[in-house]
């Protein structure tokens, strides 16, 4: 099980969400036999999500989807 949390932040511009740690930090809890025990030592912001949710739905990740995010907290 992987819970991600989205604190609603402020938006400005065009709807973009600035590129600050206010913006883009997240609350981040995952459980299971696949799950890294213990406490993240980097930081997770909301680009890992989708990366992490495919990892642990066991879909390979493609290279051509060009995502940016890194798996966090999972073996």
């Amino acid at each position: 099980m992987a819970y991600f949390g989205f604190y609603g932040s402020r938006r400005c511009g065009k709807g973009h969400v600035k590129d600050t740690l206010e913006h883009t930090t997240i609350f981040y809890i995952a459980s299971g036999r696949d799950v890294t025990p213990g406490e993240l030592l980097k930081q997770v912001n909301v680009v890992d999500v989708a990366v992490t949710a495919l990892k642990h739905l066991e879909i390979d990740i493609k290279e051509k989807w060009q995502l940016d995010g890194e798996v966090s907290g999972f073996k």
